[in-house]
Protein backbone atom coordinates (compact mmCIF):
# COMPACT_ATOMS: atom_id res chain seq x y z
CA UNK A 1 0.00 0.00 0.00
CA UNK A 2 2.81 2.68 0.71
CA UNK A 3 4.21 1.60 -2.82
CA UNK A 4 1.01 2.49 -3.96
CA UNK A 5 1.04 5.94 -2.53
CA UNK A 6 4.66 6.68 -3.70
CA UNK A 7 3.98 6.19 -7.30
CA UNK A 8 0.72 8.24 -7.56
CA UNK A 9 2.70 10.82 -5.43
CA UNK A 10 5.68 10.37 -8.39
CA UNK A 11 3.40 10.75 -10.93
CA UNK A 12 1.43 13.70 -9.80
CA UNK A 13 4.62 15.21 -8.90
CA UNK A 14 5.63 14.44 -12.68
CA UNK A 15 2.43 16.01 -14.09
CA UNK A 16 3.20 19.04 -12.30
CA UNK A 17 6.49 19.66 -13.13
CA UNK A 18 5.21 19.00 -17.22
CA UNK A 19 2.20 21.18 -16.38
CA UNK A 20 4.54 24.00 -14.74
CA UNK A 21 7.47 24.17 -17.33
CA UNK A 22 3.92 24.27 -20.15
CA UNK A 23 3.20 27.56 -18.59
CA UNK A 24 6.56 28.88 -17.98
CA UNK A 25 8.00 28.06 -21.42
CA UNK A 26 7.86 31.42 -23.41
CA UNK A 27 10.59 30.60 -26.25
CA UNK A 28 9.28 29.91 -29.49
CA UNK A 29 11.15 29.30 -33.35
CA UNK A 30 9.57 32.11 -34.86
CA UNK A 31 9.37 34.72 -31.69
CA UNK A 32 10.36 36.38 -28.72
CA UNK A 33 8.36 37.34 -25.39
CA UNK A 34 7.50 41.29 -26.03
CA UNK A 35 8.10 43.38 -23.15
CA UNK A 36 4.78 45.18 -22.91
CA UNK A 37 2.70 47.71 -21.04
CA UNK A 38 0.83 45.67 -18.06
CA UNK A 39 -2.53 47.02 -19.48
CA UNK A 40 -1.78 45.51 -23.01
CA UNK A 41 -0.06 42.21 -21.41
CA UNK A 42 -4.06 41.97 -20.08
CA UNK A 43 -5.73 42.47 -23.78
CA UNK A 44 -5.02 38.73 -24.68
CA UNK A 45 -6.41 37.61 -21.71
CA UNK A 46 -9.59 39.15 -21.48
CA UNK A 47 -9.61 38.76 -25.00
CA UNK A 48 -8.64 35.24 -25.97
CA UNK A 49 -9.68 35.17 -29.49
CA UNK A 50 -8.20 37.19 -32.79
CA UNK A 51 -11.31 37.67 -33.98
CA UNK A 52 -13.26 39.55 -30.78
CA UNK A 53 -10.02 42.03 -31.03
CA UNK A 54 -10.26 43.03 -35.04
CA UNK A 55 -10.07 46.86 -36.05
CA UNK A 56 -10.71 47.63 -39.76
CA UNK A 57 -9.28 50.16 -41.17
CA UNK A 58 -10.43 51.44 -44.80
CA UNK A 59 -8.07 53.23 -47.25
CA UNK A 60 -9.17 54.75 -50.80
CA UNK A 61 -5.62 55.60 -52.18
CA UNK A 62 -4.48 58.05 -55.18
CA UNK A 63 -3.02 55.46 -57.55
CA UNK A 64 -1.56 58.10 -60.26
CA UNK A 65 1.73 57.53 -59.32
CA UNK A 66 1.31 54.20 -58.44
CA UNK A 67 0.43 52.80 -61.71
CA UNK A 68 2.92 55.26 -63.44
CA UNK A 69 5.93 53.54 -61.54
CA UNK A 70 4.35 50.39 -62.75
CA UNK A 71 4.35 51.21 -66.07
CA UNK A 72 7.90 52.68 -66.12
CA UNK A 73 9.34 49.61 -64.27
CA UNK A 74 7.36 47.09 -65.63
CA UNK A 75 9.92 45.83 -68.27
CA UNK A 76 12.67 46.09 -66.05
CA UNK A 77 11.38 44.44 -62.80
CA UNK A 78 7.89 42.72 -63.98
CA UNK A 79 6.04 44.52 -61.05
CA UNK A 80 2.40 44.64 -60.71
CA UNK A 81 -0.40 46.05 -58.14
CA UNK A 82 0.24 42.54 -56.30
CA UNK A 83 4.11 42.73 -55.88
CA UNK A 84 3.43 46.97 -54.59
CA UNK A 85 1.18 45.95 -52.05
CA UNK A 86 3.38 43.43 -50.88
CA UNK A 87 6.22 45.94 -50.86
CA UNK A 88 4.61 48.18 -49.34
CA UNK A 89 3.64 46.21 -46.19
CA UNK A 90 6.88 44.97 -45.80
CA UNK A 91 8.23 48.57 -45.95
CA UNK A 92 5.35 49.67 -43.74
CA UNK A 93 6.41 46.59 -41.15
CA UNK A 94 10.25 47.70 -40.93
CA UNK A 95 9.44 51.03 -40.48
CA UNK A 96 6.90 50.42 -37.72
CA UNK A 97 8.57 47.40 -35.93
CA UNK A 98 6.25 46.94 -33.08
CA UNK A 99 3.71 46.47 -35.03
CA UNK A 100 5.23 42.84 -36.02
CA UNK A 101 4.18 41.33 -33.39
CA UNK A 102 1.72 38.44 -32.71
CA UNK A 103 -0.25 36.70 -29.62
CA UNK A 104 -0.09 33.31 -28.82
CA UNK A 105 -1.04 31.77 -26.20
CA UNK A 106 -2.47 34.82 -24.20
CA UNK A 107 1.21 36.19 -24.72
CA UNK A 108 2.29 39.09 -26.93
CA UNK A 109 5.61 37.98 -29.26
CA UNK A 110 8.24 39.86 -30.98
CA UNK A 111 7.97 38.27 -34.40
CA UNK A 112 11.40 36.51 -35.64
CA UNK A 113 12.03 38.63 -39.70
CA UNK A 114 9.30 40.25 -41.69
CA UNK A 115 6.81 37.34 -42.85
CA UNK A 116 4.13 37.85 -45.64
CA UNK A 117 1.77 35.39 -46.97
CA UNK A 118 -0.40 35.84 -50.39
CA UNK A 119 -2.76 34.07 -52.45
CA UNK A 120 -2.72 33.65 -56.28
CA UNK A 121 -4.63 31.49 -58.61
CA UNK A 122 -2.28 27.86 -59.20
CA UNK A 123 -3.45 28.60 -63.02
CA UNK A 124 -3.75 32.27 -64.12
CA UNK A 125 -6.86 33.30 -65.51
CA UNK A 126 -8.43 29.83 -64.68
CA UNK A 127 -11.76 30.05 -62.29
CA UNK A 128 -11.75 26.80 -61.76
CA UNK A 129 -8.26 26.70 -60.15
CA UNK A 130 -6.98 26.36 -57.18
CA UNK A 131 -5.74 28.73 -54.51
CA UNK A 132 -2.04 28.20 -53.67
CA UNK A 133 -0.75 30.39 -50.27
CA UNK A 134 2.54 32.15 -50.81
CA UNK A 135 4.89 32.77 -47.61
CA UNK A 136 8.10 34.95 -48.18
CA UNK A 137 10.35 36.37 -45.23
CA UNK A 138 10.76 40.01 -46.98
CA UNK A 139 13.98 41.51 -44.72
CA UNK A 140 14.52 45.25 -44.91
CA UNK A 141 17.68 44.77 -46.95
CA UNK A 142 15.76 43.53 -49.79
CA UNK A 143 14.80 45.85 -52.30
CA UNK A 144 11.94 46.34 -54.81
CA UNK A 145 12.94 44.60 -57.82
CA UNK A 146 14.67 41.73 -54.90
CA UNK A 147 11.45 41.41 -54.21
CA UNK A 148 9.44 41.01 -57.54
CA UNK A 149 12.45 38.37 -58.51
CA UNK A 150 11.87 36.35 -55.45
CA UNK A 151 7.53 36.52 -55.46
CA UNK A 152 7.89 35.40 -59.25
CA UNK A 153 10.33 32.48 -58.28
CA UNK A 154 7.85 31.30 -55.72
CA UNK A 155 4.50 32.08 -58.25
CA UNK A 156 6.36 29.49 -60.73
CA UNK A 157 6.93 26.90 -58.27
CA UNK A 158 3.42 27.15 -57.15
CA UNK A 159 2.24 26.94 -60.34
CA UNK A 160 4.23 23.62 -61.62
CA UNK A 161 3.83 20.44 -61.19
CA UNK A 162 5.53 19.74 -58.42
CA UNK A 163 3.95 19.00 -54.89
CA UNK A 164 4.29 21.30 -52.92
CA UNK A 165 5.44 21.51 -48.79
CA UNK A 166 1.38 22.57 -48.37
CA UNK A 167 -0.12 19.84 -50.66
CA UNK A 168 1.93 17.07 -48.70
CA UNK A 169 0.81 17.79 -45.48
CA UNK A 170 -2.69 18.81 -46.67
CA UNK A 171 -2.60 15.35 -48.75
CA UNK A 172 -1.40 13.64 -45.14
CA UNK A 173 -3.90 14.70 -42.76
CA UNK A 174 -7.03 14.49 -45.41
CA UNK A 175 -6.23 10.56 -45.38
CA UNK A 176 -7.09 10.45 -41.48
CA UNK A 177 -10.53 9.25 -40.51
CA UNK A 178 -12.83 12.95 -39.53
CA UNK A 179 -12.81 11.75 -35.53
CA UNK A 180 -9.23 12.18 -35.71
CA UNK A 181 -8.58 14.97 -38.12
CA UNK A 182 -10.63 17.13 -36.07
CA UNK A 183 -8.86 15.65 -33.14
CA UNK A 184 -5.52 16.22 -34.34
CA UNK A 185 -6.29 19.80 -34.99
CA UNK A 186 -7.14 20.82 -31.55
CA UNK A 187 -3.93 19.07 -30.67
CA UNK A 188 -2.37 21.28 -33.04
CA UNK A 189 -3.96 24.41 -31.66
CA UNK A 190 -2.61 23.25 -28.32
CA UNK A 191 0.73 22.96 -29.43
CA UNK A 192 0.74 26.02 -30.52
CA UNK A 193 -0.25 27.76 -27.77
CA UNK A 194 1.74 25.90 -25.47
CA UNK A 195 4.96 26.82 -27.80
CA UNK A 196 5.54 23.30 -28.51
CA UNK A 197 5.81 23.35 -32.51
CA UNK A 198 8.85 23.03 -34.32
CA UNK A 199 10.28 25.99 -36.63
CA UNK A 200 9.82 23.57 -39.36
CA UNK A 201 6.17 23.39 -39.58
CA UNK A 202 6.05 26.91 -38.63
CA UNK A 203 8.01 28.33 -41.49
CA UNK A 204 6.08 26.68 -44.08
CA UNK A 205 2.99 27.62 -42.66
CA UNK A 206 1.34 30.98 -44.29
CA UNK A 207 -1.16 31.66 -41.02
CA UNK A 208 2.29 32.24 -39.16
CA UNK A 209 3.14 35.26 -40.65
CA UNK A 210 3.42 39.12 -40.41
CA UNK A 211 0.09 39.83 -42.97
CA UNK A 212 -1.90 37.95 -45.30
CA UNK A 213 -2.32 40.20 -48.49
CA UNK A 214 -4.82 39.24 -51.22
CA UNK A 215 -5.24 41.10 -54.13
CA UNK A 216 -8.77 40.60 -55.05
CA UNK A 217 -8.51 43.40 -57.59
CA UNK A 218 -6.55 41.22 -59.68
CA UNK A 219 -10.19 39.13 -59.97
CA UNK A 220 -11.61 42.02 -60.74
CA UNK A 221 -12.90 42.39 -57.57
CA UNK A 222 -13.88 45.02 -54.35
CA UNK A 223 -11.74 44.14 -51.53
CA UNK A 224 -14.36 42.59 -48.68
CA UNK A 225 -13.97 43.01 -44.35
CA UNK A 226 -12.00 39.89 -44.09
CA UNK A 227 -11.61 37.88 -40.72
CA UNK A 228 -8.34 36.88 -38.97
CA UNK A 229 -7.63 33.19 -38.86
CA UNK A 230 -7.80 32.12 -35.10
CA UNK A 231 -4.70 29.22 -36.35
CA UNK A 232 -1.00 30.62 -36.74
CA UNK A 233 -0.29 34.26 -35.54
CA UNK A 234 -1.27 36.24 -38.26
CA UNK A 235 -2.61 39.57 -36.78
CA UNK A 236 -3.32 41.52 -40.12
CA UNK A 237 -5.39 41.01 -43.18
CA UNK A 238 -4.94 43.14 -46.29
CA UNK A 239 -7.30 43.16 -48.87
CA UNK A 240 -7.10 45.82 -52.13
CA UNK A 241 -9.68 46.28 -55.03
CA UNK A 242 -9.94 46.63 -58.18
CA UNK A 243 -8.61 50.20 -59.34
CA UNK A 244 -11.80 52.37 -60.16
CA UNK A 245 -11.99 56.20 -61.69
CA UNK A 246 -13.28 57.75 -58.78
CA UNK A 247 -14.68 61.35 -58.18
CA UNK A 248 -12.33 63.20 -55.98
CA UNK A 249 -12.81 66.05 -54.05
CA UNK A 250 -9.49 68.00 -54.97
CA UNK A 251 -7.83 70.73 -51.88
CA UNK A 252 -8.98 73.92 -54.18
CA UNK A 253 -12.86 72.63 -53.92
CA UNK A 254 -12.93 71.29 -57.53
CA UNK A 255 -13.97 67.59 -58.53
CA UNK A 256 -11.68 65.70 -60.71
CA UNK A 257 -11.79 61.68 -61.83
CA UNK A 258 -8.56 59.47 -60.27
CA UNK A 259 -8.00 55.98 -60.38
CA UNK A 260 -8.39 55.20 -57.07
CA UNK A 261 -7.15 51.92 -55.10
CA UNK A 262 -9.29 51.03 -52.22
CA UNK A 263 -7.60 48.79 -49.41
CA UNK A 264 -9.04 47.30 -46.59
CA UNK A 265 -7.30 46.25 -43.08
CA UNK A 266 -8.16 44.01 -40.81
CA UNK A 267 -5.96 44.02 -37.70
CA UNK A 268 -5.48 42.63 -34.26
CA UNK A 269 -5.94 45.54 -31.52
CA UNK A 270 -4.03 43.37 -28.97
CA UNK A 271 -0.93 43.49 -30.71
CA UNK A 272 -0.49 46.97 -30.82
CA UNK A 273 -2.55 49.91 -29.33
CA UNK A 274 -4.71 51.73 -32.46
CA UNK A 275 -2.98 55.26 -32.67
CA UNK A 276 0.43 53.00 -33.14
CA UNK A 277 -1.68 50.68 -35.73
CA UNK A 278 -3.32 53.59 -37.52
CA UNK A 279 0.19 55.07 -38.59
CA UNK A 280 1.64 52.09 -39.68
CA UNK A 281 -0.80 51.46 -41.94
CA UNK A 282 -1.25 55.13 -43.12
CA UNK A 283 2.57 54.69 -43.93
CA UNK A 284 1.64 51.72 -45.79
CA UNK A 285 -0.55 53.35 -47.82
CA UNK A 286 1.17 56.86 -48.24
CA UNK A 287 3.93 54.15 -49.67
CA UNK A 288 2.12 53.07 -52.14
CA UNK A 289 0.77 56.76 -53.44
CA UNK A 290 4.08 57.56 -53.54
CA UNK A 291 6.39 54.46 -54.68
CA UNK A 292 9.29 56.61 -55.80
CA UNK A 293 9.93 58.19 -52.12
CA UNK A 294 10.76 54.73 -50.92
CA UNK A 295 11.84 52.14 -53.73
CA UNK A 296 13.79 54.72 -55.89
CA UNK A 297 13.08 55.88 -59.38
CA UNK A 298 13.74 52.01 -60.87
CA UNK A 299 13.03 50.49 -57.11
CA UNK A 300 16.53 49.83 -56.20
CA UNK A 301 16.17 51.39 -52.37
CA UNK A 302 16.01 49.03 -49.82
CA UNK A 303 12.33 48.05 -48.44
CA UNK A 304 13.69 48.88 -44.73
CA UNK A 305 15.17 52.67 -45.29
CA UNK A 306 18.27 53.52 -45.26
Amino acid sequence: MPETWIIVAATIGVLFVVWLFLQLKTSRPDGKLARVHPYRRMMPIIMPTRNESVVYFDHQIDARNLLAFIEENKETIGCNISHMVVAAVAAGFHRHPRLNRFVVGQRIYDRNGVWLSFSMKRQKLDAKAKIATVKLEIPGEMSLAGLCEAVNAKISYERSDEETYLDKELSLFLRLPHFILSRSAKVLFWANDHNLLPASFIEEDGMFASAFVANLGSLGMDPGYHHLYEWGSCPLFVMAGKITDTAVVTEDGDTEIRPMLHVRFTYDERVEDGLSAGRGLQTMTSILEDPVATFGQSGEAPLGGE
